[in-house]
């Protein structure tokens, strides 16, 4: 136990996760404070854990309700509520002032006041996350190792949301509806954690393990944080399978393979493909026989097919239904749904109409907008294109972060493309590398 109290200071060789020379920032001599400093790497304390377990039950009891509001509801109002106040008279970059639109916006549609709870649930939901960022971005400044420490929450966020699983895999019921797999052909359950669905537990799964392989630079070489790791590693890609989503799979997959890619040196990057291809031969060799998995592939929330299709074009396929179907949703309001939204109550009304499934449509684009509009959706656009053109920006200035950027732009864009986006939790992960990029683009910019 000794190793998790220690933490290692110092310059790190390259290693296989990432092919970096260091978790320190960039080369020559930078601007801001704590850039050309040594790397910080991970060390989980007494206090890490207690705060694990701490929110760990907080997870747990979040669908419980007082009156009308969730206890989810409740928690994250009160967090916004506190550092919103440390905000007051204080600059906001434009990528903040875009969220607050947003959050506005998303109070304003055609079927108001129908919904409302909803609506504000996820209010607190997209704009929880600006506000954190608003926190770290403002007590980082003030820290000498700030760039490796916003990288080390990253990854204890994403070590506490594998581990935190280990409860529902031996047994334990959460508070939500289990979802068992019957309609793919098993007798078994679905592991999805604290979270309500399959889709939600997937995409947090697949970020925190996708997060956690693009780190490994700032795990200590000890036996005891390589065995962390290793295990977080084997049990996160678990959890990602049995969380039982084919959209999830694909995106983990890919995501595995970029990672690998990204490996510097040709031996080192021959290495890694070669053990990539012998655990993807054998895997493939065990999941080519079990039907649940193939059904699932074939049918997604169809059910039982015999014409089993696996692949990309498949899933592109099946999500076009979903799309014209909110496309239809948006028509029966007319052009003040275009421009408003109806809402997301009335969307999964619509939707169960139609499909007898109160679902939202299979693209992060399509449910914005069907939410709020075209006037929601562009304010969404725009806050997510500032942060993008910080990560691209950070991706040539800070050269031992790229992995970490590059997987964050790959979670967060195949998640709105294919999927519904990523909720939360999943971008709760991510808050690490989104925070040292704006960062690096404030400090140190351009290098001569």
């Amino acid at each position: 136990m000794r190793d998790f109290a220690e933490g290692t200071v110092g310059c790190m060789t390259m290693t296989a996760a990432t092919g970096a020379a260091s978790p320190q920032i960039g080369r020559g001599k930078g601007r801001g404070r704590g850039i050309n400093r040594p790397g910080v790497f991970l060390r989980l304390s007494l206090n890490d854990l207690l705060v694990m377990a701490f929110f760990w039950v907080l997870l747990y009891v979040e669908p419980l309700a007082v009156g009308p509001l969730k206890i989810s509801v409740i928690w994250k109002s009160g967090v916004i509520l506190v550092l919103s106040f440390t905000m007051i008279r204080r600059h906001l970059p434009v990528w903040f002032l875009f969220a607050v639109l947003f959050a506005i916006k998303a109070l304003f549609y055609t079927t108001m006041p129908y919904g409302m709870i909803e609506n504000i649930a996820v209010l607190m939901e997209f704009f929880f996350l600006p506000v954190l960022i608003m926190y770290f971005l403002r007590k980082m400044s003030r820290e000498e190792t700030w760039a490796n420490r916003m990288i080390l929450i990253s990854l204890k966020i994403a070590l506490f949301f594998i581990f935190s699983t280990i409860p529902f895999v031996l047994g334990l019921e959460s508070l939500y509806p289990a979802w068992d797999l019957s309609m793919w052909g098993s007798d078994s359950r679905a592991i999805t954690s604290f979270f309500s669905s399959l889709a939600p537990a997937s995409k947090i799964f697949y970020t925190s393990t996708l997060v956690l392989a693009a780190g490994h630079i700032w795990f200590p070489r000890t036996l005891s944080y390589q065995m962390l790791y290793w295990s977080g590693m084997l049990l996160g890609s678990y959890i990602v399978y049995a969380s039982f989503t084919r959209t999830g799979w694909l995106i983990y997959a890919a995501g595995i393979v970029l990672i690998v890619l990204f490996q510097r040196g040709a031996t080192r990057k021959s290495l890694a493909l070669a053990m990539l291809g012998i655990a993807a031969v054998t895997l493939i060799s065990y999941l080519a026989q079990n039907q649940a998995f193939l059904l699932r592939m074939a049918g997604g929330a169809a059910g039982y097919r015999e014409d089993v299709e696996v692949g990309l074009d498949a899933i592109l396929r099946s999500r076009m239904p979903f799309i014209f179907t909110a496309i239809d949703n948006l028509n029966a309001h007319g052009a003040p749904g275009w421009i408003f939204g109806h809402g997301v109550k009335e969307g999964r009304d619509l939707f169960y109409i139609h499909t007898g499934m109160a679902i939202k449509p299979h693209n992060g684009a399509f449910n914005t907008l069907a939410a709020t509009g075209l006037i929601g959706l562009g304010v969404y656009l725009a806050f997510c294109f500032v942060l993008a053109r910080a990560l691209h920006r950070a991706y040539r200035w800070d050269p031992q972060g790229r992995i970490m950027y590059v997987i964050t732009a790959y979670v967060w864009l195949s998640s709105f493309v294919i999927s519904h986006g990523l909720p939360f939790y999943a971008q709760l992960v991510l808050i690490g590398p989104l925070v040292r990029a704006l960062l690096v683009c404030r400090y140190r910019g351009p290098q001569s």
